[in-house]
């Protein structure tokens, strides 16, 4: 399971975005968006590679992967 943080996710069609590219890449995906938070969570048999990789595709950079700073480098 990964917790990402996203900064720039702010809106609901900033969430909604992201949990479509996921399941498009894992349709049994578990997803849990805190846009308070600006958190992702995410259970899946893909590899952490594949669902960071998808999130950049989007357009989001993602600044923590389970509360460690992520400079792009997975």
């Amino acid at each position: 399971m990964l917790k990402l943080t996203i900064d720039a996710m702010t809106c609901n069609h900033c969430a909604n975005t992201i949990k479509d590219a996921l399941k498009i890449l894992d349709k049994c995906a578990f997803i849990d968006i805190n846009l308070g938070c600006k958190t992702v969570i995410v259970a899946s048999a893909k590899a952490k590679i594949d669902i960071i990789k998808t999130i950049e595709k989007v357009g989001y950079q993602i600044n923590k992967i389970n509360g460690i700073a992520y400079g792009g480098n997975a």
